[in-house]
């Protein structure tokens, strides 16, 4: 509980936190010796991350071609009302391990234009990728994000 104390000397120690929070719980072993070693972890007791689901059209692994439109379809499951103004998707040309951010829009659905693929960015390494986030707000608590993605390859 992060009072300075030791909460327990015992095996397989339980905890359980009754208040809503941000917790770092931290647990240290000492042997025999006298050497210890310590790990922390995060514990969030209240609100949790939004569960964002991505839908697009074309589908992965439907037909897709540089310059055409993608629409997009953004759910996302809180524990707080959803506020489809703070959801963000952002249209990434992905090409080989790192990405080029092209644009971005708010909003729970809409279009997205994916202009043709540059001279300098052609090829089979190329990709679309989209990425849909949505932070919430809740009252007194530390704001959660979540998010998914969705990457379309062009057909050859």
């Amino acid at each position: 509980d992060a009072d300075g104390t030791v909460d327990s000397r015992q095996r397989d120690p339980r905890f359980t936190y009754t208040q809503r929070g941000i917790y770092d719980a931290t647990l240290r072993v000492t042997d025999t010796s006298g050497r210890s070693a310590a790990a922390s972890v995060r514990i969030i007791v209240g609100n949790q991350a939004p569960v964002v689901n991505l839908d697009t059209e074309p589908d992965p692994g439907e037909p897709f071609q540089f310059g055409q439109s993608v629409t997009f379809t953004v759910t996302v499951s809180d524990d707080q009302p959803v506020d489809c103004s703070r959801v963000s998707v952002a249209y990434i040309l992905g090409h080989d391990e790192h990405g080029h951010p092209q644009s971005s829009t708010t909003g729970c659905s809409g279009t997205i234009e994916v202009p043709p693929a540059d001279a300098g960015h052609q090829g089979e390494n190329i990709a679309a990728v989209f990425v849909a986030s949505y932070t919430d707000a809740p009252a007194g608590e530390e704001p959660q994000t979540g998010s998914d993605e969705v990457i379309l390859r062009a057909n050859p």
